[in-house]
């Protein structure tokens, strides 16, 4: 048990096992390299370089068990290799039972006549005049602060010095205001996270401004409003709460991190979008108008449906295809009526039923080929002729076959290989019907394979 515990080495562990094996105390055994090599790797490598490294690692195990009484000595065949160091087969010589124990009491003596040194919370040296009955101190002042009842004055103070994050974390209820300001100036981040409630709010306020993160995920409520926007805007993470006033300064500056972040809270397990439109239910009327103010667009998309007139009529002015495309049912003729000068072609595209005559005339007339791609079947027969005569016309028609390649095919206009092609690509079906008699034969065919 002595030598099995003496031995570090795994090589020579596993050689050692087989020794203990195959030999007889006291006496010597013959034995070759390579049935020494066996208990280590039991299969033989093919590549020579890799053999080589096994023989050098088995070379350094049987030196290691040296030390605990087993003798080496290559047999008398195998030393002529001697200056090659390889070496065939050893007489090895295992030790008695009477030499291994008198090994091992000899290492107990000399231990215990050792003189044993161990570090103090400084990392100087100290040595203890009977180590067997002396409590071992701590290697690092880390470790220390992990019992700090046990450390007298002078030793804490050094602790705080060298480890100021783990006096925050172990010690926190023996730190002097003194203490705990420097800690926290030190590492700011800790200190939020281990002695929130203890902190002053300057302080708090100057350790939030250099760990904004650490701020939000662990003191949002000793923040200012200020401050709590000022981390979000540094840092970006999601709060874990926020007050009303925190959150009213919050929509101010970036209403839509905000309002992703009440529609999170209060329904977390809902799809964004359902979460958004509800989230208006959880703001005041205020925080609700500021919203309004700040992503109109975004508040015509989800929320419509709960604004007043005022609101409809604000948005509207600020982002009208929004108002077109989202809340057309709430828009009063005045607000079509800015609409269609600003946005003919969302008006014609998403609301074109609201359209009076007149209207529905003007959008046409400035736009013919939205008119032909999203509200042709609704076109009288006169306007759908000007719109084909508009776009046959047109100075670009590169232009239209990009933007409209269905209008461009409808309108039959004259077209080039290359935009002739790309409608084929966009819109087969059309192509087949309006230029088939332009199509080459794999034109033809692919337009027939798509349409099936």
């Amino acid at each position: 048990m002595f030598e099995v515990r003496a031995i570090k080495h795994e090589a020579a562990r596993l050689i050692h096992q087989y020794l203990c094996a195959v030999a007889d105390p006291g006496k010597h055994k013959t034995l070759s390299r390579e049935t020494l090599r066996a208990p280590i790797w039991p299969e033989t490598p093919e590549k020579a370089n890799l053999l080589h490294q096994h023989h050098h690692r088995m070379r350094e195990a049987i030196k290691m068990l040296a030390p605990l009484g087993w003798r080496f000595v290559p047999s008398a065949s195998s030393r002529k290799n001697r200056a090659q160091r390889d070496y065939q087969t050893f007489e090895i010589y295992c030790p008695s039972k009477a030499e291994t124990a008198a090994l091992a009491a000899k290492t107990a003596k000399a231990a215990n006549k050792q003189s044993v040194t161990i570090l103090d919370v400084e990392g100087e040296p100290m040595l203890l005049a009977n180590p067997t009955r002396a409590a071992v101190a701590p290697k690092s002042p880390a470790v220390a602060l992990r019992t700090p009842e046990a450390l007298n004055d002078a030793e804490f103070a050094k602790c705080i010095a060298k480890q100021p994050q783990a006096s925050l974390k172990f010690g926190l209820a023996r730190l002097t205001t003194e203490q705990l300001a420097a800690c926290a100036q030190a590492v700011p981040a800790a200190a939020l996270r281990y002695a929130t409630e203890l902190l002053t709010d300057c302080r708090i306020d100057d350790c939030a401004r250099a760990a904004p993160a650490e701020a939000i995920k662990f003191a949002t409520a000793r923040l200012s409003p200020e401050r709590f926007v000022g981390c979000l805007a540094v840092s970006r993470p999601q709060p874990p709460t926020a007050t009303a006033e925190q959150l009213d300064a919050w929509i101010q500056a970036e209403p839509v991190r905000a309002w992703q972040y009440v529609a999170h809270r209060e329904m977390p397990h809902t799809p964004s979008s359902e979460a958004l439109r509800h989230a208006r239910l959880w703001l005041t009327a205020e925080q609700f108008d500021a919203v309004n103010w700040a992503m109109p667009g975004e508040a015509l998309r989800f929320v419509a449906e709960g604004m007043a007139p005022v609101q409809i009529d604000a948005c509207t002015h600020a982002e009208p295809a929004a108002a077109v495309q989202y809340a057309a049912a709430k828009l009063t003729e005045e607000l079509i009526n800015h609409c269609v000068r600003e946005v003919p072609v969302a008006i014609l595209r998403y609301a074109a039923n609201r359209l009076t005559e007149r209207q529905f005339a003007d959008c046409v007339w400035r736009e013919p080929a939205a008119a032909l791609q999203h509200a042709i079947s609704i076109l009288s027969t006169d306007q759908r002729s000007n719109c084909i005569n508009s776009i046959r016309h047109h100075s670009d028609i590169d232009a239209i076959v990009h933007k409209y390649p269905a209008v461009a095919l409808i309108a039959e206009c004259r077209l080039n290989r290359s935009q002739l092609a790309y409608c084929v690509d966009q819109e087969p079906a059309l192509a087949l019907k309006h230029a088939c008699n332009l199509l080459s034969f794999d034109q033809i065919d692919y337009c027939k394979s798509q349409v099936r």
